[in-house]
C-alpha cells in the first residue's frame, strides 16, 4: 500500500507541476523578465526599480533592483538558491539586503535559508505566518479540486525536496516598508490563502500578489488552497480598492491587466 502511494504521489506531482525542473538540470540562459519602473509615489524620488521575474520551480520569483539596494520576493522551491544568485551575479550587484515572504507554503519559502547563509540578507515574514516558516510546515487547512491532490501529495513533495524551516529576522504587519531597504515600496496583508499571506505595492501601480491570484490556463482568484475563503474573497476586494495597474502573481508567466484583475471574482464554497 505505502508503494502504491508513492507511485501515485510521483504521478500526480509530475502532473501538477510538469515546470519542476531539478537545480542540477538549469539552463544558462535564465528566462528572465525585466521591466524598468519609475517611482511616482514617493515625492522627490526618481530612483527606477527594475523587477526581475524568475522561475524557482512552479513559483515565480521576484528579484526588485533600486540603487539603494535589492529585495526578493519570495525564494521558490528548496535547491534553486543558485539560480536566484546567478541573476545577482550577472547584474555585477552583492548588496541583497532583505528576502520577504509572501506566506508560510514550502513552494515560496524553500529556499529562503541557502540565500541568508550566502548572502546575509535579512528575512521577513507576516507575524501570521512565521511558525510555518519556522517549522517548515505547510498547512493546507481547506482544498478543492487540483488542491486535493496537492494536499494528498504534500507529504512526498516534502519528502523530496526537504524544505529547511528558519526564524524570520524580521515579523511584519500589513503597511510594512521596504524604503529603509532600498527599495521603494510596502506590504499589503491579504490573508485567506493563509492567515499571514501578503502582497506587495510598487510604485507605478504594479502588485505582486503571490497566491491570492494565480494564472494557469487563464487568471483566476485563488480556488485551491485556503485557509479561509471568505478572507480571500475580502483580500482580492482590498486589491482591487488600489486599482493596480500590474498584477504579478505566483504562479504562472504573465501578469494582469487592471481590466482583468477587476473581471476576477472569488471562489465561495456552495454552502456559503
Amino acid at each position: 500500500m505505502r508503494i502504491t502511494y508513492l507511485i501515485f504521489s510521483f504521478i500526480c506531482l509530475t502532473a501538477i507541476f510538469p515546470h519542476c525542473t531539478p537545480p542540477a538540470a538549469f539552463k544558462a540562459d535564465l528566462e528572465l523578465q525585466n521591466e524598468i519602473l519609475r517611482d511616482s509615489c514617493s515625492s522627490g524620488s526618481s530612483d527606477a526599480i527594475s523587477i526581475y521575474a524568475i522561475n524557482a520551480g512552479p513559483t515565480r520569483v521576484y528579484l526588485l533592483v533600486a540603487s539603494g539596494g535589492m529585495v526578493l520576493f519570495d525564494t521558490g522551491w528548496p535547491g534553486y538558491e543558485r539560480k536566484i544568485l546567478k541573476l545577482v551575479r550577472l547584474l555585477g550587484r552583492n548588496d541583497l539586503k532583505l528576502i520577504v515572504i509572501s506566506h508560510g507554503h514550502f513552494d515560496h519559502y524553500g529556499s529562503t535559508a541557502a540565500i541568508k547563509r550566502l548572502t546575509g540578507a535579512k528575512v521577513a515574514i507576516h507575524t501570521d505566518d512565521a511558525e510555518a516558516l519556522e517549522k517548515a510546515t505547510t498547512p493546507l487547512p481547506l482544498v478543492r479540486s487540483l488542491g486535493i491532490a496537492g494536499k494528498l501529495i504534500l507529504p512526498f513533495g516534502e519528502l523530496m525536496m526537504r524544505p529547511e524551516g528558519l526564524k524570520a529576522d524580521i515579523l511584519f504587519e500589513d503597511g510594512f516598508d521596504l524604503s529603509s531597504f532600498g527599495v521603494n515600496g510596502r506590504i499589503i496583508h491579504l490573508p485567506g490563502h493563509t492567515p499571514g499571506h501578503c502582497g506587495l505595492l510598487l510604485p507605478g501601480k504594479i502588485a505582486l500578489v503571490a497566491d491570492l491570484i494565480t494564472w494557469d490556463t487563464h487568471p483566476r482568484s485563488q480556488c485551491y488552497f485556503a485557509d479561509n475563503w471568505s478572507s480571500i474573497a475580502s483580500s482580492l476586494k482590498k486589491l482591487k480598492d488600489f486599482a493596480p495597474e500590474k498584477i504579478y502573481p505566483g504562479h504562472g508567466k504573465r501578469y494582469l491587466t487592471k481590466s482583468q484583475l477587476m473581471a476576477l471574482t472569488p471562489w465561495f464554497p456552495k454552502d456559503n
